[in-house]
């Protein structure tokens, strides 16, 4: 997605943003060794022997990341809240006793057993079913839906990103959107400090 940490050998995806398109960047992604560049079908960005076409390319990346995730049998352990998310994610390889992938594409020369992901409701993908100017109910859910998560980590709830929720509960509730998501036999672990995230508990059958 970077051409700044793309390796010779990578494929490339073109994603838009809000203030930048990737595509303005495949030419630089292809002279750094891009294997293959993945477009938006209405984009002619390379040579046709390199250039994967599809409707949307972060849909595109979010079914491969979802691909990905049924093949491989590891554990995944979600983060989510306010504050404190990518310290306790780093963390969390920190008191493991395997090796633990982060989510920002650490490289480890053991094989991975587990693997760490931190996650905001940030209003980068919204729920079409969103209401109260909760823009973005369904994203955690929607992450959480790829990377399936077994284990479950709330840190907090704050006013982070209060301009996409018209409440503290709206954010309280895209927060628990992860332990929601969790499997039966998944572990909730939850700051008992923090009311409204000790609610949480009963969302679900495992909770630390």
């Amino acid at each position: 997605m970077d051409t700044r940490t793309q390796q010779p050998g990578d494929v490339y995806f073109a994603l838009r943003g809000a203030n930048r398109d990737g595509h303005d960047f495949v030419p630089q992604a292809l002279a750094r060794g891009a294997a293959a560049v993945v477009v938006e079908a209405a984009w002619n960005a390379g040579p046709d022997g390199k250039t994967l076409r599809v409707a949307d390319t972060l849909v595109a990346l979010e079914e491969l990341g979802a691909w990905a995730r049924r093949k491989w049998g590891g554990t995944v352990i979600g983060v989510t809240g306010s504050a404190g998310k990518t310290t306790t994610r780093t963390r969390s390889r920190t008191c493991s006793k395997c090796a633990t992938r982060w989510a920002d594409g650490g490289k480890s020369e053991q094989p991975h057993r587990r693997a760490a992901f931190d996650s905001a409701a940030a209003g980068r993908r919204a729920d079409s079913g969103a209401r109260n100017g909760d823009e973005s109910r369904g994203e955690i859910r929607a992450l959480a839906g790829m990377a399936r998560p077994e284990i479950g980590v709330v840190t907090n709830v704050g006013y982070a990103h209060v301009e996409f929720f018209d409440s503290i509960e709206g954010i309280a509730a895209a927060k628990r959107e992860l332990i929601e998501s969790l499997p039966r036999d998944g572990v909730a672990v939850l700051n008992a400090d923090d009311a409204r995230v000790r609610g949480f508990a009963t969302r679900t059958p495992g909770v630390r």
